[in-house]
């Protein structure tokens, strides 16, 4: 059975310079996986020869949409004494979606805003969505005020509890 030397005192050659070395002195060389070179012999790798990793997935054909895209209703806004009637357009005009529900907002410097009510659209016999609360009489008392109405869609209240 052959004996290989132990050790930390076993000598070996440069394959690239020839000289004489300490085996734990000697490195593998970079490029070639079997070469055992010196320090200043050693040739790393390039990075820029190593291989892009490219990720390229293929794409679904008419894919369904995550979420609702609803856009803003028109607000129309009228003072009566007191009170302030709030009349907006209703669902999304430019596409099938219709939203779930409206939330209204207040605001005395248009900075800040509070959540004045949350109205929600109820399902017709058929389980889809139709709008049926596009208006709302608010209570602010005296002073100027300012309000938006936003409408939020079924997937938004389901999944982050709005």
């Amino acid at each position: 059975m052959p004996m290989y030397a132990r050790g930390t005192m076993a000598k070996a050659l440069c394959m690239r310079c020839g000289l004489q070395f300490l085996l734990p002195e000697l490195v593998f060389d970079g490029y070639f996986p079997n070469l055992r070179v010196c320090l200043d012999c050693y040739d790393p790798p390039q990075p820029q020869e190593k291989l892009a990793i490219v990720s390229d997935p293929e794409g679904l054909w008419k894919p369904s949409p995550d979420t609702y895209v609803v856009t803003a209703p028109l607000l129309n806004v009228q003072v009566l004494g007191l009170n302030v009637a709030l009349n907006w357009s209703g669902f999304n005009v430019h596409g099938p979606e219709l939203t779930a529900g409206y939330i209204v907002q207040r605001s005395v410097d248009e900075v800040s805003w509070t959540d004045v009510v949350t109205l929600a659209n109820t399902a017709d016999e058929f389980g889809a969505m139709s709008v049926e609360t596009n208006s709302y009489v608010d209570q602010p008392g005296a002073g100027d005020w300012f309000y938006r109405v936003f409408g939020y869609d079924v997937l938004f209240n389901s999944e982050y509890g709005a």
